[in-house]
């Protein structure tokens, strides 16, 4: 069922790119108002729910072990955008674990396949 995974990641990454560029625009619009003396309130709800979508996929793609190096790739750049402090560290180490463990054992499978 090897397929089947490979469209599930392609799916939700291509799902949250466009959640959070919908929360980036909100965003935006949220800085917008406030610099234009306007009350941001409802943009700003409108930021929180977007912002919610993207956050939810990124939990959705952490919890979906790659099947594949393309997909393992794929997953670990969203995790870097979701979970990385822009340092080079990280705010939450357990997804990245979590993703290491699942990349060890895509390495086993493989090794053994060959």
């Amino acid at each position: 069922m090897n397929g089947g995974h490979t469209v599930q990641i392609t799916t939700l990454a291509t799902s949250w790119a466009a959640e959070q560029a919908k929360a980036d625009a909100a965003f935006h619009q949220v800085q917008a108002a406030e610099q234009a003396g306007r009350n941001p309130d409802a943009l700003a709800e409108a930021f929180d729910r977007q912002a919610g979508r993207a956050d939810d996929l990124a939990d959705a793609i952490a919890a979906t072990p790659a099947r594949n190096a393309s997909e393992a790739v794929a997953k670990f750049r969203i995790l870097l955008q979701r979970y990385g402090d822009g340092q080079g560290g990280f705010d939450q180490a357990e997804p990245i674990v979590a993703f290491l463990a699942d990349l060890e054992e895509l390495a086993r499978r493989e090794a053994l396949a060959a």
